[in-house]
């Protein structure tokens, strides 16, 4: 690779054509130094000299990434959106990027990711789109699409962190404020089970009850799932072992199944029947095991978190069956999320959600002009994890509409249950800060070799 440190007026003078600053500073090198102060890092992935090619990467100062994206954005002779063309990283960023020390994932949750983003596009829909109307391009426009793709890079605690705020941010800004109540109404209860999932990944035994059955069916025997199924169950008028209520006959389950959704219905509030609701969603996978066929029957219930159960369960009982739904589904979806970007490569996101921020303060419609396709925008939400989302200018609000929920000044918009995602969110934070475990002697192998 080649890399030049160089100061902001020659970033500004290279986007705007002129490279004989940048040239004077190339080295070849196999080790990046991302610089001090206010010094820029470029960085190529073969050699600049041979034909004029912007950046694959820039590396900025921790606090310059907005005021760098808006100052090329002022410059009308500059290429926009920028991101397309250039990744733009702050040190911290690309410090955490660049480490050797990455994150070890069990990659046999995948499946269950993607049964998830079946489920949230389904809910996204709002009863217009069913599960056999999805396609590959309609589960990439998903937040649990966006959080498979994150967790297939290993990104940090602090990707997790941001993801759903910032998918919210963008599907707010990309669609009309009818739809926005509909998306929060679906990630509320995804982000919750993603949640768990990705403790899991980890190698984490979730503490709930509801994550310590997923847990055991992936991990455990099975005493052990049918002891963690007590205990989910335990609220049920009627308790039934796993493999007593799998020798009952479909419609004596479906009886079973009809009688503890009433009682969920029944019983105490909403947030109090979360147990109860993941308890209905894995007794109706043993109706009919390795197919989601009861997700539109389930629909009917009006509960979001009994769907997200319901494909969870589904898919870690029975992945590969569950992937191969209609018509191999979900394994076009989950190759597309476990597809990693190279780090040193130009970016394949059509923009950065920092620049995306940056230019709806002026409107989008010279957007749609400068993209490869007129319906899709594909937007990198956190470093190396990009995801499609509906751009149809038609659909979007008018500015003054937008605003009430992409303020460029405010923060992050208002989550429903949002104390709730950000426990979830510093929960997975400190998992990451933590993990991986290194032993004495693969620590001193790896100070062996940066010494080399």
């Amino acid at each position: 690779m080649w890399s030049a440190l160089v100061s902001r007026r020659e970033v500004f003078e290279l986007f705007l054509g002129s490279t004989k600053a940048v040239e004077g500073k190339l080295r070849e090198t196999s080790q990046l130094r991302f610089g001090a102060g206010s010094e820029t890092l470029l960085v190529w992935d073969c050699d600049p000299t041979q034909r004029f090619l912007l950046p694959s990467l820039m590396v900025v100062a921790d606090d310059d990434v907005q005021s760098t994206l808006s100052a090329i954005a002022a410059a009308p002779q500059a290429p926009s959106p920028v991101t397309a063309l250039t990744r733009i990283l702050t040190r911290e960023e690309a410090t955490q990027q660049f480490d050797d020390d990455l994150l070890t994932i069990d990659e046999r949750v995948f499946p269950a990711l993607t049964a998830l983003a079946f489920v949230e596009a389904v809910l996204h829909g709002g009863g217009r789109v069913g599960i056999r109307q999805l396609t590959p391009l309609i589960c990439r426009r998903t937040l649990a699409f966006a959080w498979g793709r994150t967790l297939a890079s290993r990104a940090g605690g602090e990707a997790f962190l941001e993801l759903p705020a910032r998918w919210l941010d963008v599907y707010s800004l990309l669609n009309s404020p009818s739809t926005h109540d509909t998306a929060q109404y679906a990630i509320d209860p995804i982000v919750s089970v993603l949640g768990l999932l990705t403790q899991i990944a980890l190698g984490r035994r979730p503490e709930t009850t509801t994550g310590a059955l997923a847990y055991e069916i992936l991990n455990g025997t099975q005493a052990s799932q049918e002891l963690a199924w007590e205990q989910l169950a335990a609220q049920l008028s009627r308790q039934i072992r796993i493999d007593a209520l799998q020798s009952l006959t479909r419609e004596e389950r479906g009886s079973y199944l009809q009688e503890a959704l009433r009682q969920m219905s029944s019983s105490g509030s909403y947030r109090e029947q979360g147990d109860m609701a993941a308890a209905c969603a894995f007794l109706a996978t043993r109706l009919a095991p390795g197919s989601l066929e009861h997700l539109e029957i389930l629909k009917g219930e009006g509960r979001p978190d009994l769907l997200a159960w319901y494909g969870l369960f589904a898919a870690l009982q029975s992945p590969k069956e569950i992937l191969s739904l209609y018509g191999g589904l979900g394994f076009r979806s989950s190759r597309d999320m476990l597809r990693v970007e190279d780090k040193l490569a130009s970016p394949s996101a059509d923009i950065s959600y920092s620049e995306l921020k940056i230019l709806a303060r002026g409107g989008l419609e010279l957007l749609s002009s400068r993209i490869g396709h007129s319906s899709e925008l594909q937007v990198e939400l956190v470093p190396y994890v990009s995801t499609s989302f509906t751009f149809q200018l038609k659909n979007r609000a008018r500015p003054k509409d937008a605003q009430q929920f992409f303020n460029m000044e405010a923060s992050e918009p208002e989550l429903s249950s949002r104390a709730r995602l950000a426990r979830i969110a510093v929960e997975l934070s400190n998992l990451a800060r933590e993990l991986p475990d290194f032993s004495e002697e693969s620590y001193s192998a790896k100070r062996s070799r940066r010494k080399l």
